[in-house]
């Protein structure tokens, strides 16, 4: 009888801890409630705010690289939809993309050959796809969907097929790094240097990045692709400002501000945190409390 009695007061201690943990979890839940939901709030009202100049910037990127000089070569057109692409007055080489997503590309390096209906399919799959949902980058959210016509380039290389990335990482107005990207269909190589072509000892994003076995030379237009990324980043936090250098030519790839979604990483482990201590957020000071 006396077991029956201990088995009958462990089980009680036992339901007492319980209902215990249960009640400091409903109280744990409760104030993160409290707590978090108004500036989760906070949070979507402004990006519902920041959405309504999402169009205006994308009408108005032409008209800015155009103010860059004769060298910087721009959009071409752009299409609401598949009906209204007039494959007829595309040039025999083009590219188009969807302006909500990064993976629906059509490349047309000859017209002669090239596949118009494919193209179609990929572009009607791209439709339906937005870059918000499966990378979480929520300028994508509310953009409303366009298909961009560009400008097909090459370069002539004989020892590298894909074009040479220069990716821009700028702070404020101030580019600081360049992410140079080579081979990027066969064997990939990353390399990052300043503003003053001298190579650094740290890698990424991607977690295969290798260093090139010989380094890249210092492209021809350096100067005025620092003085474009600094005028495409001026007053954003942070942004990647991709830059290609070709026959003479600088061209402009595009404006990223969440490169590899925020998931990638750097290797030596401490440049993810010396490069984060360079984006200054407004209405944010050091130690992460809110000032406005």
């Amino acid at each position: 009888m006396n077991e029956y009695v201990k088995y009958a007061k462990r089980q009680y201690r036992m339901t007492q801890v319980c209902a215990f943990c249960c009640v400091v979890m409903l109280l744990i839940t409760l104030v993160s409630v409290l707590v978090l939901v108004p500036r989760v709030a906070d949070t979507f009202s402004r990006i519902d705010a920041a959405m309504g100049k999402i169009d205006k910037i994308t009408d108005e990127l032409e008209e800015i690289t155009d103010a860059m000089g004769p060298s910087m070569e721009s959009i071409q057109s752009a299409a609401q939809g598949l009906e209204e692409i007039d494959f007829d007055k595309l040039p025999d080489q083009f590219v188009l993309k969807w302006n909500h997503d990064s993976k629906s590309v059509v490349i047309c390096s000859d017209k002669a050959t090239f596949d118009k209906d494919l193209a179609l399919r990929k572009l009607q799959h791209g439709a339906n796809v937005n870059g918000f949902w499966y990378g979480r980058e929520w300028p994508y959210k509310g953009v409303r969907p366009r298909i961009i016509a560009e400008q097909y380039i090459s370069q002539d290389d004989p020892y590298h097929k894909d074009l040479t990335d220069y990716k821009f990482f700028c702070f404020d107005g101030c580019p600081k790094y360049i992410q140079v990207i080579q081979d990027r269909t066969e064997q990939e190589t990353i390399d990052i240097f300043d503003t003053e072509w001298n190579h650094q000892d740290f890698i990424g994003l991607s977690a295969k990045a290798v260093h090139a076995k010989t380094l890249p030379e210092k492209p021809r237009h350096l100067e005025e692709m620092v003085r474009v990324a600094e005028a495409l980043s001026k007053d954003i936090p942070f942004s990647r400002i991709d830059l290609y250098d070709v026959d003479n030519h600088v061209y402009f790839g595009e404006v990223t501000l969440y490169p590899a979604s925020g998931l990638g990483a750097f290797r030596p482990d401490d440049w993810n945190r010396k490069i984060g201590d360079m984006i200054i957020l407004p209405g944010v000071k050091r130690g992460g409390g809110i000032i406005s």
